[in-house]
């Protein structure tokens, strides 16, 4: 697998990171779809009410230049795609990250999905500049929990909402 890109994702051209570093983005790094959507305040928590199933992103890694996560489009104007995440980092393995009612939500949404994935191992995200939906903690240093699972990734969104990613090849 090539250094900058987690397990099944779309190489990065040029990505290069430390994947064992504890804040590595690496394990996230790679060109992603919006698979499914799920909105824990919604009557029906799996709708797609913004139009985001089919979106895409690229996270590239930190390497000699910062890495990047930002929108690939379709701009649908159902949601934010302007949000640029410059130099992403993780929080640092074993640190307890996000707070319990959004760990109580994604193990919803895992559940939902019929996803295998443990909650409790959830990263929380970071970046060096810019923002990736709105902080999720009072400091202004954390965008929400990150779970990577292989060929999926889970982001957390605006609104509570987790978004189900598969991996573009």
């Amino acid at each position: 697998m090539p250094l900058g890109t987690s397990p099944g994702a779309a190489p990065i051209p040029g990505a290069d990171c430390d994947p064992q570093a504890p804040e590595s983005p690496c394990s996230i790094a790679g060109h992603w779809r919006i698979a499914k959507v799920y909105n824990p305040a919604a009557a029906d928590p799996l709708e797609d009410d913004r139009e985001m199933i089919g979106a895409t992103l690229t996270i590239s890694a930190n390497g000699d230049a910062p890495g990047v996560l930002r929108w690939d489009g379709p701009d649908t104007g159902q949601f934010d795609v302007s949000d640029i995440c410059t130099g992403p980092y993780l929080s640092p393995r074993g640190q307890p990250a996000g707070d319990p009612q959004a760990h109580s939500a994604l193990k919803a949404a895992l559940t939902a999905w019929q996803e295998p994935g443990d909650a409790g191992a959830a990263r929380s995200l970071g970046c060096g500049q810019g923002q990736w939906t709105v902080p999720s903690d009072a400091s202004g240093q954390w965008y929400g929990l990150v779970l990577p699972l292989g060929r999926h990734l889970v982001l957390q969104w605006y609104e509570g909402r987790f978004l189900l990613l598969e991996a573009i090849r």
